[in-house]
């Protein structure tokens, strides 16, 4: 199975709850989404010239989602200088380690919503997030959809 990186999975749900709305701007705003992920795609997320240190990066974030790491335990896990890190990690994840670490936890939730019954307050905890504000705030900038509505829509 392919793995699809959280940003572009949030990226097909904009594009569904464009679906939904149909006015005169969603065509062109999924257009638009279509090509960001097409670009994202062409980003080089672990082409073959990657670095196995990349690799091996994204199964160690993957692995710990729900974990505050530093980044100097990442570099002497992965026996890499943090600046190397620093100057190599926007170019294959297309964002900072902040943001895809909060893709994650938004991606855990977006899992959980889909097949739990949990409320989204205890998957506001379950996720990491300090408090049910931060998780909707959080939420809403990753999938443009606050959870509420991301239910709504997955249920129909």
């Amino acid at each position: 199975t392919v793995k699809l990186f959280p940003s572009i999975k949030f990226s097909i749900i904009k594009i569904l709850k464009e679906l939904k709305t149909d006015d005169a701007l969603s065509s062109t705003t999924i257009n638009m989404l279509i090509l960001q992920i097409i670009g994202q795609l062409k980003g080089g997320k672990f082409g073959n010239a990657a670095p196995i240190w990349i690799k091996q990066l994204h199964s160690l974030l993957n692995d710990c989602w729900n974990e505050t790491i530093s980044l100097n335990a990442l570099s002497k896990t992965l026996d890499i200088s943090p600046i190397t890190i620093s100057k190599y990690f926007p170019a294959y994840f297309n964002c900072t380690l902040g943001e895809y670490m909060r893709e994650l936890k938004i991606d855990r939730a977006v899992d959980l919503i889909k097949n739990t019954k949990l409320s989204l307050t205890e998957i506001a905890y379950t996720c990491g997030f300090a408090d049910q504000s931060h998780f909707i705030r959080t939420f809403k900038q990753q999938t443009g959809l606050l959870p509420k509505q991301y239910q709504r829509l997955y249920a129909c």
